[in-house]
């Protein structure tokens, strides 16, 4: 049984610099000893001005410290955290002129639901397809149950990145089961 922490206490650890601007997490721990209770992504934009663009209270799964990873020429900073059975937080920003920026999958979504059959659909997740500019999905039978189970195909959607936007330059679909 973990013990009550006796005061609440934050651990900041850097995580990297991207185009001149600094990202930190941010570990808090109230409850327990060791135990990470809430989390923040923190980018300082000036001397003693920074900005929360992320912000963790786990209900299941845990924090776990953030990265970098390099997309085609550019760097951007990534988050996977909750990982608890199919469910977690899967996000990106990438750093321009003004300032950090998520990328915003809904391109490479649609383009993916586009080119799957009627009967199917895909889970919305970006995964680890970001630093190969491309993005595998399998594709589910809609009413099966339970879902995990159904797999119908693959999705991949190929796309590159310019000025922090996701540009879809293919997709395939490969129909067949893909356990």
């Amino acid at each position: 049984m973990a013990m009550a922490a006796k005061e609440p206490k934050a651990e900041v650890r850097v995580v990297g610099k991207i185009n001149g601007l600094t990202a930190y997490d941010v570990f808090y721990r109230f409850q327990s000893e060791g135990a990470i209770d809430w989390k923040s992504i923190l980018v300082r934009q000036g001397p003693n001005s920074y900005r929360e663009i992320y912000h963790d209270e786990p209900n299941e799964g845990k924090p776990n410290p953030s990265f970098l990873v390099k997309v085609g020429e550019e760097t951007v900073l990534g988050v996977e955290d909750n990982k608890y059975r199919m469910d977690g937080v899967t996000e990106f920003w990438c750093f321009g002129a003004e300032g950090p920026q998520q990328l915003d999958f809904k391109p490479v979504w649609k383009a993916a639901r586009e080119a799957i059959p009627a009967d199917q659909f895909i889970v919305e997740r970006p995964g680890g397809g970001l630093p190969n500019l491309v993005v595998s999905l399998p594709t589910l039978l809609r009413g099966s149950a339970p879902p995990c189970c159904e797999i119908r195909g693959v999705v991949k959607v190929s796309f590159r990145m310019q000025q922090c936007r996701l540009i879809v330059v293919g997709t395939e679909f490969q129909a067949g089961n893909h356990q």
